[in-house]
């Protein structure tokens, strides 16, 4: 199998699990914007998955997803996350990425392997459907925010920063 009918074959076989979501996530308040994703990053880099804008983002990349980023750097091979995460700003030293499941990557060389992968995506599906009905990160996730570094996340006094005061409780 090479690497664009890789790609072709998971679309078609886990895209309609997060589209089956699209709908529901939309109406449920919670989120600005929802959107399914597939798209090709580099020549031998994609991703795949749904991407939500919770209300209570300060930036617009701000977001909870749940994807598959698959490579063929050395072999075919890929990586499903659900995660929290802002994109990093030098001007203010904030950014984050905070998973909310263990991630799980796997070669996808063989038809066993590919079908294991397939398979795993379904649980982390869940997950994400699980945090996603909640709007916020986990509890856990939100104490490790507040007692973030300052000089990983920004100062605490930063409005835009994740472990603000008056971001922490909007959570």
């Amino acid at each position: 199998m090479n690497f664009n009918s890789l790609v072709t074959r998971l679309e078609l076989n886990l895209l309609p699990v997060v589209r089956a979501e699209e709908a529901r996530l939309r109406a449920s308040g919670k989120f600005t914007s929802v959107e399914v994703f597939s798209l090709r990053h580099a020549e031998f880099v994609h991703a795949l998955g749904i991407a939500c804008r919770p209300t209570w983002a300060a930036i617009d990349l701000e977001r909870l997803s749940f994807g598959a980023v698959l490579n063929e750097m050395s072999g075919l091979s890929g990586r499903i996350d659900v995660q929290w995460s802002q994109s990093f700003t030098p001007r203010t030293g904030t950014g984050y990425v905070k998973r909310e499941t263990d991630g799980f990557h796997s070669n996808l060389t063989t038809e066993v392997e590919l079908a294991r992968f397939e398979a795993r995506w379904r649980r982390p599906a869940r997950r994400f459907v699980h945090v996603a009905e909640r709007g916020r990160p986990s509890p856990w996730l939100v104490r490790w925010l507040r007692g973030a570094p300052h000089d990983l996340y920004g100062g605490k006094d930063d409005a835009t920063s994740p472990t603000s005061p008056s971001r922490v409780g909007a959570l």
